[in-house]
C-alpha cells in the first residue's frame, strides 16, 4: 500500500492491488474514500469522490472540499505516481503542508 502523499492528516495511496481506470484512496483516521479521476487531453475533466466500501464512517463535506481541493492541484503528480507504480518503480511519499 504504497502511500503517496499526507496533506491535512489525509493520507492519500494505492493498493497494491489497484486496477484501472486511474484512481487513488484516501484515509483519515476510520474514514476512507476513492476518488476517481477523469482526464482528457491531460486535462482534469472531473473528479468523484465517494466512501470506499471498507470504511465504517463517512467524511463530512468540509473533508471533502479538502480533498477536492487538493486532487485539483495535483492530480497530474498523483497521476505520474499511479504511472510509476503501475511500472513497478519506487514511489516516494510527500508531505504537503499548504496547496
Amino acid at each position: 500500500m504504497p502511500k503517496v502523499f499526507e496533506y491535512l492528516g489525509f493520507i492519500f495511496f494505492f493498493y497494491s492491488n489497484d486496477h484501472e481506470p486511474f484512481h487513488c484512496h484516501v484515509k483519515k483516521g476510520d474514514k476512507e474514500v476513492k476518488v476517481d479521476f477523469v482526464i482528457n487531453r491531460g486535462k482534469l475533466e472531473s473528479v468523484t469522490i465517494r466512501k470506499y466500501k471498507g470504511s465504517k464512517k463517512s467524511i463530512t463535506p468540509a473533508e471533502r472540499e479538502k480533498i477536492r481541493a487538493f486532487v485539483e492541484v495535483y492530480y497530474s503528480r498523483i497521476k505520474v505516481k499511479w504511472d510509476d507504480f503501475r511500472a513497478g518503480k519506487e514511489v516516494k511519499s510527500e508531505k504537503i503542508i499548504r496547496l
